[in-house]
């Protein structure tokens, strides 16, 4: 899936609390949203697993806060990256005076679990007058996180670049999380 673009989820959009999502590999690459998930808007179940990669995608907006540049994982669902899956060079970018947050994955109220070598890097939220939160991940509202194996969060960055505002957290952002385990 290469390019592709939409309000909430760029590439691929799941949008039920019933519905499931396995990429045990392939390419989601260079895909682009306006709100939410650049390149993908996760309800119910996403795993992403073997050597699948999302790449290179972007959620912007120059009017409204900005989640997930890789992936938006929506309230009271999972996701799960094993094997050797990867999220690179994904971008969450706010040029008004909302935020962004998680410029590789945003996860509301739900679970993430990374492992075996799972890896998200060169990622990065980036703010022009508010705040960047999380540029490789931001957990809100009731998440738990669980980071095993030789899964790993690298070369990740929050940015603020006007300097009016703050960046939080380069690799992982949290706020009101349930749990965290590495």
């Amino acid at each position: 899936i290469i390019g592709c673009s939409a309000e909430c989820g760029g590439g691929v959009c799941i949008d039920s609390e019933q519905g499931q999502f396995s990429m045990s590999g392939g390419n989601i690459a260079g895909c682009v949203a306006s709100d939410i998930g650049g390149g993908v808007f996760a309800s119910g179940t996403f795993k992403m697993s073997g050597p699948a990669v999302i790449r290179s995608c972007t959620a912007e907006s120059a009017t409204q806060f900005v989640c997930g540049g890789g992936v938006y994982v929506n309230v009271s669902s999972s996701f799960e990256m094993s094997d050797t899956a990867i999220i690179e060079g994904c971008q969450a970018i706010s040029t008004s005076s909302n935020s962004s947050n998680g410029g590789g994955v945003y996860v509301s109220s739900s679970s993430f679990v990374m492992s075996n070598e799972a890896k998200i890097e060169n990622c990065q939220a980036i703010s022009n007058s508010s705040r960047g939160k999380g540029g490789g991940v931001h957990l809100a509202n009731n998440t738990k996180f669980t980071l095993s194996g030789s899964a790993v969060i690298q070369n990740c960055k929050a940015v603020n670049s006007d300097g009016s505002g703050k960046a939080y957290g380069g690799g992982v952002s949290a706020a009101n999380v349930r749990k965290i385990t590495l």
